[in-house]
């Protein structure tokens, strides 16, 4: 059974006639267009296994450890931008 709806570019009546595809092309515009839900087929139950939870990593206890890595990991990352930030000014002092 053919059923119509109207394209959303520029309102041609299209038909869409309940196959597998979800799209249908205007022959007006040639924009292409997705058949709304209502019209498509109803899917069958679907028998497959529900995916499996995502597995977290543990979290530490040790709250004050974490601290201590993020302090070090940005004190790093502040002395290699203040490094490169050198090594900029240099290469365009050299270059006068």
């Amino acid at each position: 059974m053919t059923k119509s709806f109207k394209c959303p570019s520029c309102g041609a009546p299209l038909d869409y006639d309940g196959g597998e595809k979800l799209t249908v092309q205007c022959p007006f515009c040639s924009n292409v267009v997705i058949v709304p839900e209502e019209l498509r087929p109803a899917r069958p139950a679907s028998t497959a296994a529900p995916a499996p939870a995502p597995i977290n990593p543990p979290v530490p206890d040790d709250h004050e450890a974490i601290r201590t890595k993020i302090k070090e990991n940005r004190q790093r990352a502040r002395a290699e931008r203040r490094e490169l930030r050198h090594q900029l000014r240099s290469s365009r002092r050299q270059g006068r």
